[in-house]
């Protein structure tokens, strides 16, 4: 398995979540580099903290599956 870049589209988003998205990008790329890391206890914590906030995003839930 090899890493990819992720880029999410978000201009259709209404622009609350668009907002939300752009607050949260830098915790979400934290988050990610810890699971790339292999710190998948604190990517975990930091992917909940962002989903805690916006609970339908897909992406996020994608990377709380599998870190379970």
């Amino acid at each position: 398995n090899e890493p990819v870049d992720l880029i999410e589209i978000f201009n259709s988003d209404h622009d609350e979540l668009r907002k939300l998205k752009q607050r949260q990008k830098d915790t979400f790329s934290e988050a990610l580099q810890l699971y790339r890391k292999g710190s998948f206890a604190d990517a975990k914590s930091a992917f909940l903290q962002l989903a805690a906030e916006n609970p339908q995003d897909k992406t996020l839930r994608l990377y709380l599956e599998r870190l379970e």
